[in-house]
């Protein structure tokens, strides 16, 4: 796993705790109000049916019902992709606010992972440069670079490595919904 992977999943996991219970009892209370209410409403008209055909009723009502638990279930999806996009947009936004510490925290880690003797040029936003000078600037080349809002670039001389939180959010975001669904409600059968 990549380590912007494993901050943001690290980010996303403390986030879904505080909220995966208020968000799954809402959405099961919902979802059984709506899947309730509609079989109570299969069930009328079930009865009104059986009085002209039994074996028609039969069918009929079999074929609401599932069109009815689809319908519930396509709604609590619904929900928790709403609910996902917007704790990845809270997950951000703390990710923008890193304090000092947690940023240097997270060059280093990322220097650390790469597996070559090469010392990167290391590309940062004007917020981070006077920081990013004082703890690497005696050992690395550190370039202010307009053109990023919050996180760094490693530029190594064959390829780089992008830390740009928009850029990793934006271009993984998919794959970060994939991994919050399976975390926040892997197993679930709702």
């Amino acid at each position: 796993m990549s380590l912007e992977h494993s901050v943001i999943l690290d980010a996303l996991e403390e986030v879904g705790k505080r909220e995966r219970e208020a968000f799954l009892d809402a959405a099961h209370n919902a979802g059984k109000l709506v899947y309730d209410t509609m079989l109570q409403d299969a069930q009328k008209r079930g009865a009104i049916r059986d009085q002209k055909n039994q074996e028609e009723t039969a069918f009929l009502k079999s074929r609401e019902m599932a069109r009815y638990k689809n319908q519930a279930a396509l709604s609590v999806n619904e929900h928790k992709i709403r609910h996902i996009n917007a704790l990845l947009d809270e997950v951000y936004n703390e990710l923008e606010s890193l304090d000092n510490e947690a940023y240097i925290d997270l060059l280093y880690r990322s220097l650390n992972k790469q597996k070559t003797d090469e010392k990167p040029r290391i590309h940062v936003a004007s917020k981070h440069f006077d920081l990013v000078v004082e703890a690497l600037g005696q050992t690395y080349q550190i370039i202010k670079d307009e053109s990023i809002g919050n996180g760094f670039i490693l530029n190594y001389t064959h390829f780089n490595v992008n830390m740009e939180l928009k850029q990793i959010m934006r271009h993984k975001r998919d794959n970060l919904t994939n991994k919050a669904m399976d975390i926040l409600y892997g197993g679930d059968d709702e």
